[in-house]
């Protein structure tokens, strides 16, 4: 006779590519809504470009793979294209970025769960390359973080993403800012203004795609990226965390060897 929780483990609702991926557009709403009220004016018009780029570039990727079906979460990419960009971005940065990450970062790969990057922070990367330095977005008191916190926690209650690389994201920005910035208060209270930091926390660092496979490599690639951030600039960490999520998807290879390593059992 099984016991309660290998009972319910074994009942766990298990989400597809596809559900995942609306269930996480769905979770993206309340963020949103208050950036777009608090912040960023713009925002919805940046989705609305990055949406047919990233659908166009799906379906020429598709193609070029034998197939005609393009991929929905194609539009989660875009979203998180279009919401990762700094505020005031120009137009075309989001339908561009959109396409290097759909038709690139996910399009040089025979399935896109199998990136080893995440595409959306690839393509941000690249098109924030060609950027003058953003302006200083207005601040808009704790609302813009909560908001997309509270979309994580839905995510992570569902099971969608996990808890431990959003924890450890979080948890290393601000013990980051603790011992780097002039004022650590301010900072904690202007990374939870802009809300990316949240935002990628829990929507790109808590993905399973493209990351550490292990629970312990969950935890360590977590702090990595939000370490990384702050070491680059502490000041503006939010336009640091793009390189750094790259940086730490290049090297989840290795810390999943890592732990494995010291798991494996010692011969006498």
């Amino acid at each position: 006779m099984t016991g309660g929780r290998d009972s319910g483990a074994a009942h766990r609702r298990v989400w597809t590519v596809r559900e995942r991926a609306w269930l996480a557009m769905a979770a993206l709403v309340p963020g949103v809504l208050v950036t777009s009220a608090l912040v960023d004016p713009a925002l919805p018009a940046r989705i609305a470009l990055a949406f047919p780029a990233a659908l166009l570039a799906g379906l020429a990727a598709a193609r070029a793979r034998g197939g005609a079906a393009v991929d929905p979460s194609s539009l989660l990419v875009a979203a998180l294209v279009a919401l990762v960009l700094p505020t005031g971005s120009p137009w075309w940065s989001a339908p561009a970025a959109a396409v290097i990450a759909v038709g690139v970062g996910r399009g040089l790969w025979t399935s896109p769960s199998a990136a080893p990057i995440h595409p959306a922070m690839l393509g941000v990367a690249l098109v924030m390359l060609t950027l003058p330095p953003p302006a200083e977005a207005p601040l808009a008191g704790p609302w813009p973080g909560l908001a997309w916190i509270a979309g994580g926690i839905a995510l992570a209650a569902l099971r969608v993403v996990r808890w431990p690389a959003p924890l450890a994201m979080l948890g290393a920005v601000f013990l980051g800012l603790a011992a780097t910035a002039p004022d650590p208060g301010d900072a904690a209270r202007a990374a939870l203004a802009d809300g990316r930091v949240a935002l990628v926390a829990f929507f790109v660092a808590g993905a399973p795609a493209s990351g550490a496979l292990s629970t312990v490599g969950r935890w360590i690639a977590g702090a990595g990226i939000g370490l990384a951030a702050v070491l680059v600039d502490p000041e503006r960490l939010e336009d640091a965390l793009p390189y750094a999520v790259l940086l730490v998807n290049a090297l989840a290879p290795l810390v999943d060897r890592g732990v494995d390593a010291v798991r494996a059992p010692r011969s006498p």
